[in-house]
């Protein structure tokens, strides 16, 4: 499947090419290439679903997607509107807004009935004649 992926990578790549010049072009080869590992991701996916015998992407995925994104979105905001000057300046910045946006998440993780886990996950095993 790494191949059909690359293909598929390979084909955005050249039918966006010629279409495009300049930074519009670099854009264009990063879609193939975001496309390319997006069609392997899905093949991953599926694969190890099918051989586990379970969803690999947990349930609750749907539940924090939104709280991860309204986190990283105010993460931005934040850092757009101080808009450091310097490299001390821009690591200061954004350690802090690492940990407060961490902080964050575990907060919205608590608000939205998520507990940590106390105990190990159940070993996954594999079927004979697998890998």
């Amino acid at each position: 499947m790494a191949l059909v992926s690359a293909v598929i990578g390979v084909a955005v790549m050249l039918l966006s090419a010629p279409v495009t010049e300049g930074a519009a072009r670099v854009a264009a080869l990063g879609l193939g290439h975001s496309v390319a590992q997006l069609a392997g991701m899905v093949a991953l996916l599926v694969g190890l679903s099918r051989r586990t015998g379970h969803a690999v992407v947990p349930g609750a995925l749907a539940r924090v997607a939104p709280l991860s994104a309204a986190v990283a979105a105010l993460a931005w905001w934040v850092v757009e509107a101080v808009d450091p000057a310097g490299r001390a300046a821009t690591a200061g910045l954004l350690t802090a807004v690492g940990l407060l946006g961490a902080g964050a998440y575990v907060g919205g993780l608590r608000v939205l009935g998520f507990t940590s886990r106390r105990h190990p996950a159940e070993p996954v095993t594999v079927p004979e004649g697998g890998a």
